[in-house]
């Protein structure tokens, strides 16, 4: 029961969250995305940017994108995770930043 309490709290602050939490801002484009997306973190996150998760619907972690960082960005190749509505997840201290994802291949 867990996950799935944990999926309703990330879509409540995603609902009512424009991917501001303090000082943290997160950008994803494009989105939807295809074969690959930008996530990029903004705000004061400290020195060390650490890699954001991404979590379906059911509250399950994808395991299947490949990340490479570039700065406080994280190229994500979404090409081996299915179509669909995701939620990327930041967080630093107490700060949690969520927002949607959808994948969506031609």
């Amino acid at each position: 029961m867990r996950p799935l309490k944990y999926v309703f709290i990330a879509l409540f602050i995603a609902a009512v969250s424009t991917a501001f939490a303090g000082d943290i801002r997160m950008g994803i484009n494009p989105n939807p995305a295809n074969q690959q997306t930008v996530i990029s973190i903004e705000g004061n996150v400290g020195s060390a940017v650490q890699q954001p998760e991404i979590f379906t619907l059911l509250g399950e972690k994808i395991t299947a994108a490949h990340w490479r960082k570039e700065g406080n960005s994280f190229i994500v190749n979404t090409s081996m995770i299915p179509d669909g509505i995701y939620l990327v997840k930041y967080g630093v201290g107490n700060q949690v930043v969520v927002k949607r994802l959808r994948i969506q291949h031609q």
